[in-house]
Order: C-alpha cells, then sequence, then structure tokens
C-alpha cells in the first residue's frame, strides 16, 4: 500500500515538473524585414524590426539632386501622409517606409518687446520682398517711444534691404528699432543710450544747430574706460546716422573727458585725414587750469568709486567753441575747455590745426564719442540759437 501511494506520489510531481519546465520557456519572438524608400536621398539598407522592440531607423542623407531640401521623417505609405511613430511602430509584416523631404524653410523673427510673431514657410532659393515681411509694434524705453527701422538676419548680421533670399536652412529675423542712432550705440531698458562697441561713434538723428547752439548730455563712465563726450560736425553735407563717419574719417570734432594716460584732461579735438590734432585748448588736472575745481574733485572721486556721471555742455559761439562739466556744488556749468574761431588758442600760440569754425555753421550735426564700449548717455538736449547769435 505503500509502495502505491509512493508511486502516485512521484507522478503527481513528475507531471508539476514537466507543467514547470514548459511554461518557463519563451516562444520566440517575430521579426519582419523593413526596407526604405529614400525618395531620391542616398540609399539605405534594410533592417530588422522585432515584434515589441522600439525601433529607430535613422534619416537617410541628402543628394545633389535635394539640395535644400531637408528630412522630415519616415512615412507608412508613398505619398508620406502617414508618419512612422517611432514609440508604437505598426509593424506587423514586411514593410516599406518611405523618406519624407521638403524644401519649405521657416523665416522666424525676434524682437525685444515681448511680441510673438508667427514664423512664416518659404521654399528654398524663393524670394520676399522686404515689404511682405511682417511689421513689428513699437517699442517703449524709457518712456520714449522707438518705431520699427529694419530686420536683421541673425546669422549673418545683414541688414535685409529689398527682398530676401531663402537659404537652404532656416533664418532667423532680429527686429531693429529707428532710435536716430548708429548701430554702434544701443538703448538700454531705462532709455539710456549706450555705446555697444569700442570706439562708438554715433550722430543723432533729426538733431542739428543749424548755426550757433549748445548741446547737452549726461555721460555715464566705468573704471578703466577711454576718452568719451559730445561729437559735433560743422559741414554742409547731410548725415546718415545708420552708416555715420567712422573713426577713420575725417572733419568731425569732439568735445571729450579722457583718462588713462591723461586722466581727467578735457579737450576739443579735430578728426583729419586719420588721425586726431589737437585744435583746441585741453587742460588736465595736472595742470593749474583744473587743479582744485570742483570739476578735478569729482573726478577724483571717480577714479575711487569707478563710476560717475559728467554732466557735459559745448556752447558753439561767434567767437569760440566752450566745453563744460557741471558743478553739482554750485548749481551751474564749469568751463573746462575751449577753442577758438580765430585760429589762436589760450595763450595766443597758433593751434597745430587751425579752424575757422564760422566757415561751417550751415548744418551742425551733433552726437556722442566714446573710446570704450559700456559708456552710458542720458537726457540729450540740443538747443540751436536763431542763426548769427550766439547762445547765453
Amino acid at each position: 500500500m505503500k509502495t502505491t501511494w509512493r508511486k502516485i506520489l512521484s507522478l503527481i510531481m513528475a507531471v508539476g515538473m514537466a507543467f514547470a519546465i514548459s511554461g518557463c520557456k519563451e516562444e520566440k519572438k517575430k521579426s519582419y524585414t523593413v526596407s526604405f524608400d529614400c525618395n531620391g536621398g542616398r540609399s539605405k539598407i534594410s533592417d530588422v524590426y522585432v515584434e515589441g522592440e522600439l525601433f529607430s531607423p535613422t534619416p537617410p542623407s541628402a543628394t545633389a539632386k535635394l539640395t535644400g531640401y531637408t528630412f522630415t521623417g519616415w512615412y507608412y505609405d508613398e505619398a508620406c501622409t502617414k508618419p512612422y511613430d517611432y514609440m508604437n511602430p505598426q509593424i506587423s509584416s514586411d514593410i516599406t517606409l518611405y523618406a519624407g523631404w521638403s524644401n519649405l524653410h521657416k523665416i522666424n523673427f525676434y524682437t525685444d518687446t515681448g511680441e510673438k510673431i508667427p514664423s512664416i514657410d518659404v521654399a528654398y532659393g524663393e524670394t520676399v520682398q522686404v515689404s511682405a515681411l511682417p511689421k513689428p509694434e513699437s517699442r517703449v524705453l524709457g518712456g520714449k517711444t522707438y518705431e520699427f527701422g529694419y530686420w536683421r538676419n541673425i546669422n549673418t548680421g545683414e541688414r535685409i534691404d529689398g527682398e530676401l533670399t531663402m537659404s537652404s536652412m532656416d533664418i532667423n529675423l532680429y527686429a531693429i528699432y529707428d532710435t536716430g542712432l548708429a548701430a554702434s550705440y544701443a538703448v538700454a531698458g531705462n532709455g539710456d543710450w549706450v555705446a555697444a562697441q569700442a570706439n562708438a561713434l554715433t550722430w543723432v538723428d533729426g538733431e542739428s544747430l543749424s548755426g550757433y547752439g549748445s548741446i547737452e548730455v549726461d555721460m555715464t563712465i566705468m573704471s578703466g574706460v577711454g576718452w568719451a563726450g559730445i561729437a559735433f560736425q560743422m559741414t554742409d553735407e547731410a548725415k546718415n546716422y545708420d552708416t555715420p563717419f567712422s573713426q577713420s574719417d575725417v572733419n568731425h570734432y569732439a568735445f571729450v573727458l579722457l583718462s588713462g594716460n591723461n586722466a581727467g584732461a578735457t579737450q576739443i579735438v579735430k578728426r583729419d585725414a586719420g588721425g586726431y590734432i589737437s585744435c583746441s585748448t585741453g587742460w588736465g588736472l595736472t595742470g593749474s587750469a583744473l587743479k582744485n575745481t570742483n570739476y578735478a574733485k569729482k573726478y577724483n572721486a571717480y577714479k575711487i568709486s569707478g563710476e560717475e556721471t559728467f554732466r557735459l555742455k559745448i556752447e558753439v559761439l561767434e567767437g569760440r567753441v566752450n566745453g563744460f562739466v557741471w558743478d553739482e556744488i554750485n548749481e551751474e556749468y564749469e568751463l573746462v575747455c575751449f577753442a577758438t574761431t580765430d585760429r589762436q588758442g589760450s595763450t595766443g600760440v597758433p593751434n597745430q590745426a587751425p579752424t575757422n569754425y564760422e566757415e561751417r555753421l550751415g548744418n551742425t550735426t551733433v552726437g556722442l564719442i566714446s573710446q570704450s564700449a559700456g559708456v552710458r548717455f542720458k537726457n540729450f538736449k540740443v538747443t540751436p540759437a536763431p542763426t548769427g547769435e550766439a547762445s547765453v
């Protein structure tokens, strides 16, 4: 009897083990061949898809025939209307995937106002008239409104004029606003005009003395900067503020404060044929003219603090040009520099580059100049005087 039960128990155990062993066996996963129709792209060999696994076929490369086209993805159908699903491949048999291509590229628009301008699609090689591009809203900085001026290509730095030809990649355009300043100056969020690069020079669009008068500005300079100040030009020629005279051009003048080798000096200088030539009385802190003046005290404070705001003023007069710096203690302008129109300096010795200002007062354009980036200007003001009369 015992032997019989042992036989039955052994049989039950054998059957259980057989079931357990059969349950551990995995069914072989199905696999399918995936072929690729590259639709003009470089040919691609077939691949194997294993059911239940992710399958991410790499894109084909474009050929010369597809210059200007970009790969848009794989598709299940030849018409490329059903995109291949990388996360959930719908492959249950051998299949062919089709490459999609497009010669449409985007023109993207960026502004500094927070305005969102939708991108537009343009075919490779197609031209777009600038007049057909969207026009951004005006920009308000420091309480002043600046209208949109033109688009600039972020990739190349090129100003977009006339028409734009679509390249083989997306084009990114950045809105430039009509600030009345050259590209070497930017407008900060608080409205300050900032020298955006070294040797920045700009004429202020629409501002001219048209004779005698005065120019004023508050100028903030930081430690380590070179000279900076008010620029003016006496000529009958018109100025385009977006393509101003550069540092190498001739016949412009500047009333500047200097640092570096001649710290604290003031001077009216003339740019002429390749270099700056003094045409004024230039006074420095080491001389007797500015020694112990309130201007000298302020400049010495600047050397300690590393930042200071100076209010500058020049007066274009019948007899000479005066340069002033505002004296906060006495609340009045302090004369720090001048140039005469009779071709004589303060000592009676002829200037190195004599200039008769009276001959050039038909259209006196005015602006700003800075040897170093980062110098900030605000409260720019021009006060013309009646032609032929000195300002008060």
